[in-house]
């Protein structure tokens, strides 16, 4: 990754992802606070487009990269699921941040199943 002159960030602590759940919680609070109705369940969620201030206020930039929400000008997030037969679900999560064309920063975490991690 170095050739890409980034930051490539190590997602592999939990209080990182606890940082964000709980970002992401306290954001879609206000969200149903201030619009009631808008969100029937959580489902929902997976149709919401995420306006700036909600990429600002619900990820921990500092934390996760050092860096200030303000420097962020675009964030890419990926969250994809499988199956395996008999072993139950796993996913893939990644949340990306560019500035001026380049990478700024990258996490990631994998859950599979069996292991739970």
């Amino acid at each position: 990754m170095r050739e890409l002159g980034g930051y490539v960030f190590d997602g592999s602590s939990p209080d990182i992802w606890d940082d964000i759940d709980s970002c992401c919680r306290k954001g879609l609070a206000e969200i149903r606070e201030k619009s009631p109705g808008m969100l029937s369940d959580e489902h929902d969620t997976h149709h919401l487009p995420m306006e700036k201030d909600m990429l600002m206020s619900w990820i921990p930039w500092q934390q996760i990269a050092g860096i200030e929400a303000a420097d962020i000008t675009c964030v890419l997030a990926l969250q994809a699921e499988f199956g395996w037969c008999g072993d139950g679900m796993g996913f893939v999560s990644a949340v990306v941040a560019l500035q001026n064309g380049g990478l700024l920063a990258i996490t990631t975490r994998i859950w599979e199943a069996n292991s739970g991690e």
